[in-house]
């Protein structure tokens, strides 16, 4: 090998090392040649346990919710020709058998005459923002029940007035059905006798309107 390509692959090398996705090469059958250090810290599996394994072996891909195996991201890339990433919900199955949820693209690797030599599949971790999305989906259950069960009517306008939820009390004491008032107006969807004729926030009887005011300066403060 002479200097400047030896030179050029230490730094492909460097460059690949300080990647903090995982990067992994395979040849067109699917067999790996290359992964870095942040391909072994998420998947378990040192570079010398994984060369010249096949990449369905050595990093079996699940779905989150199925556990069935979904498709070789490596077979759907090079049928594609292009770039491909995995579904939703897919996990990985690291070397001590921890599922982590990821994200990937996988690209077919062409020379200069267009020919496919192999692939390379870039992996990231989303495990922790998936936790974190499911944190969020829970708290803003909780909050709902909270908000459903609460004794005082409730509702949540936007900054148009249009109404975006209202609660089991305000529905009941007005007795409208939630249907009728979510995303209409406030005085169109609580019956405000000022709405009837030209709707809510169209007559002259609007501009006094104390419910009106207060949600401006809320918006506005």
């Amino acid at each position: 090998m002479s200097n400047d390509k030896y030179f050029e692959s230490e730094r492909m090398a460097a460059a690949l090392a300080s990647i903090g996705d995982g990067v992994i090469f395979t040849d067109i059958e699917g067999t790996i040649s290359f992964i870095n250090k942040s391909a072994e810290q998420l998947t378990g599996w040192s570079i010398e346990d994984v060369l010249n394994k096949h990449f369905d072996y050595v990093f079996p891909i699940i779905n989150a919710d199925t556990k069935s195996p979904v498709q070789s991201p490596i077979v759907h890339a090079l049928e594609a020709s292009a770039s491909v990433g995995l579904k939703s919900h897919s996990v990985l199955i690291t070397r001590d058998g921890t599922e982590k949820y990821v994200s990937a693209s996988c690209s077919p690797i062409k020379g200069a005459d267009n020919k496919v030599s192999g692939v390379v599949i870039v992996i990231r971790d989303i495990s922790r923002l998936i936790s974190m999305e499911e944190d969020l989906r829970q708290e803003r259950n909780n909050l709902k029940i909270v908000f459903d069960a609460a004794p005082v009517g409730m509702f949540i306008v936007n900054k148009a007035s249009v109404i975006k939820e209202a609660n089991t009390a305000v529905l009941g004491r007005l007795k409208i059905g939630y249907s009728s008032v979510i995303n209409k107006r406030l005085g169109d969807g609580f019956q405000c006798l000022n709405s009837f004729a030209s709707g809510c926030g169209n007559s002259a009887s609007c501009e006094l309107c104390n419910v009106r005011k207060q949600i401006e300066q809320v918006f506005n403060s």
